[in-house]
């Protein structure tokens, strides 16, 4: 057993070596205390001097930007400058807006361009409905005049829902005042929405308005019997690309409009329209396939009295021309197949070419067997000063020339001259090129004829240094002569 002096010994030393530690364990926490507490005051002063730092960087890069604005031509031009670049930096038209393409993008480069971009309002001035920044968009546009396209797009966004119209297009329409120009592309049956017949739309400055189907086409029968309506209000209105609507299914102050683009249209639709557009001076008419061409009896004769450009494209329709007066018309393109009566189209200039008709634009899909129809053609067209003829098949390999060179009273006023061929050469004879010069230098006269100017695109070969030198010749003499042969390598491209 342990002696009793020897534990009370023990613990007694044991209480000593505690002091003595306790002793010198107190200054070491004093000290620690001393430095954590200098540690602080260090980072506050370390914070303190970054965020001076951080104030002295932002001034360098403003004193910086400063500068570049003094020194950088880009930045140093004149505002209207830097805005009319800005304008051809937009994309095409109906492009759906992206953060990566102007004007969006414009504003993202530096502090200066952004406050151009923003401030300047023709820049946002073109609005795609299925816009997400729809509301942003129109602000920035100010009061500037819009360009509107009602387009289907990838994104689906609804402008209707079910029968009504979503908030997105109600908030467009609330700026139709500002409207210039007008683009809706949607199905059939949205348009008996979009264009409800309800309040009026306030339109002061609509200029132009495109209404086409996404489907791209339409049966003749297919438009419901109401009429749509909402763009009356429009005193500025003079131009429209329509595709199926007429004067029947669609009320437009149509007797203002003075441009008319129609495409799907019946036979007697197009004359309705024309009867309608009292004030039309340009017309252009997309006529549907023969099955359905019908014209009732009678016919009425339109008689519009300032059309001086008519365009009709159709497989079947130039029976048109007997049903139409035009005491102003200029100028008459036609497409049309080869199933077609001539001798309306041979009337029609016979009658107009008294008047003011100079200029005949022809493209017949086939090709003329008959000899007799073509001279038939040609003797209708006296007073013709500018003629283009287009054909799928070769025209030049044979009765032009030929009828030209040999007949002084063909096409005697005739001072331009276009020739668009597809001349099979497996199956067709060759372009006999000394005809063609001869036919040119006959009706040339050395610059006193009446033949001023000749282009010819064909699918002929003419091979670089092997050409006619007639044609050159007519060319030093002053006579314009453009000859485009089709094809690759030596092929040639040439205009004298």
């Amino acid at each position: 057993m342990s002696n009793p002096q020897d534990v009370n010994r023990k613990m007694e030393s044991t209480s000593d070596v505690a002091q003595v530690e306790g002793m010198a364990l107190a200054p070491a926490k004093v000290k620690l205390l001393e430095m954590k507490a200098r540690l602080a005051e260090t980072d506050e002063e370390i914070g303190g001097t970054l965020v001076h730092l951080k104030r002295l960087q932002d001034r360098r890069k403003d004193i910086l930007a400063e500068i570049n604005i003094l020194t950088s031509p880009i930045l140093n031009l004149p505002p209207e400058i830097t805005c009319e670049i800005f304008i051809r930096c937009l994309p095409p038209p109906r492009t759906p807006p992206h953060p990566r393409d102007a004007p969006i993008l414009l504003g993202q480069i530096c502090r200066c361009w952004r406050t151009i971009s923003h401030l300047f309002p023709a820049l946002w001035s073109s609005v795609d409905a299925l816009l997400e920044m729809l509301e942003t968009w129109l602000i920035r546009s100010g009061d500037n005049h819009l360009s509107v396209s009602i387009v289907p797009d990838a994104q689906n966004w609804p402008l209707l829902n079910g029968p009504a119209r979503t908030p997105i297009f109600t908030t467009l329409r609330h700026t139709s005042h500002r409207w210039r120009e007008l683009e809706i592309v949607r199905h059939l049956q949205e348009f008996s929405v979009l264009l409800h017949r309800d309040d009026p739309w306030n339109l002061p400055h609509l200029v132009k308005l495109t209404l086409l189907l996404a489907n791209n086409g339409r049966h003749p029968n297919s438009f419901p019997p109401n009429l749509l309506s909402n763009l009356i209000e429009a005193p500025a209105l003079r131009e429209v690309h329509l595709m199926g609507f007429t004067p029947s299914n669609l009320l437009l102050p149509w007797s203002q409009l003075t441009t008319v683009y129609a495409e799907n249209l019946l036979p007697i639709e197009c004359l309705l329209t024309l009867a309608a557009t009292t004030n039309i001076i340009t017309g252009a008419f997309s006529i549907w396939a023969e099955r359905f061409f019908h014209l009732p009896n009678p016919t009425p004769v339109v008689r519009p009295p300032h059309l001086t450009s008519l365009t009709i494209v159709g497989e079947q329709c130039t029976e048109l021309l007997d049903h139409m007066e035009l005491p102003a018309i200029e100028k008459i393109s036609l497409s049309i197949g080869l199933n077609n009566n001539f001798a309306p189209l041979c009337a029609f200039v016979t009658r107009h070419a008294a008047m003011k008709l100079k200029e005949v634009e022809l493209e017949i899909r086939g090709a003329i067997t008959q000899r007799a129809d073509f001279i038939s053609i040609l003797e209708a067209m006296t007073g013709i000063e500018t003629l283009s003829f287009g054909l799928h098949t070769g025209l030049m390999n044979g009765p032009l020339p030929w009828a030209l060179l040999s007949n002084a009273a063909l096409l005697p006023n005739m001072r331009a001259l276009t020739i668009r061929e597809r001349l099979d050469r497996y199956n067709e004879p060759p372009l006999h090129e000394e005809d063609v010069v001869n036919m040119l230098a006959t009706r040339w006269a050395g610059g006193e004829g009446t033949l001023k100017k000749f282009c010819l695109v064909t699918t002929h070969v003419f091979v670089k240094g092997a050409m006619h030198p007639g044609f050159d010749a007519l060319a030093k003499e002053g006579m314009h002569v453009d000859i485009r042969s089709h094809g690759s390598g030596p092929f040639l491209c040439c205009v004298f």
